[in-house]
């Protein structure tokens, strides 16, 4: 609650005022100013739940709130009427949850992204070792028919130098 005008001022800024009767958007958030004791007063308000018996009414977390649309004297006649005003801007539960959402969503894409990129370049690192790998394998092969060779020679050096020496 408030009487403060420069507050009142700034919180209806984007707010459209609306008369009665009026078909309510769902879930829309609509903020008032009525009666008070003997004094006016602006209330923030909540969301449209329902209107009756003429009432509106208003929810605003757990907490429930039920405003006169107008008020009456004894004989019946109309001495005040509640003025109500809807916040265009106000974006409801869903829509928080969907903002939410679109950005875990938005988040867990970068990541995919990143995870691809990383894993694109393991492959490659793969496949290069992988030819490396190859390629010393023949290496070795190579080396190792060298050696065996060698060895095939020795022998028979060994055999030649043993007949002439021995």
């Amino acid at each position: 609650m408030s009487t403060d005008l420069n507050y009142i001022r700034l919180s209806l800024k984007n707010c459209e005022e609306i008369s009665l009767p009026y078909k309510f958007p769902k879930h829309c958030w609509v903020k008032y100013i009525t009666i008070n004791g003997d004094d006016e007063a602006f209330y923030e308000g909540g969301i449209f739940n329902g209107l009756g018996n003429q009432k509106i009414f208003l929810k605003n977390g757990s907490s429930k709130m039920t405003i006169p649309t107008y008020i009456k004297s004894d004989d019946g006649e109309i001495i005040y009427r509640s003025r109500f005003f809807i916040d265009p801007t106000y974006k409801n539960e869903c829509h928080i949850k969907k903002d939410k959402l679109e950005k875990t969503v938005i988040a867990q894409q970068k990541v995919i992204k990143k995870f691809s990129e990383h894993l694109k370049l393991l492959e490659n690192e793969k496949i290069k070792f992988e030819t490396d790998y190859q390629e010393l394998m023949n290496t070795i092969r190579d080396k190792d028919d060298i050696i065996n060779q060698l060895k095939t020679n020795e022998k028979k050096y060994k055999l030649i130098l043993s007949r002439y020496i021995g």
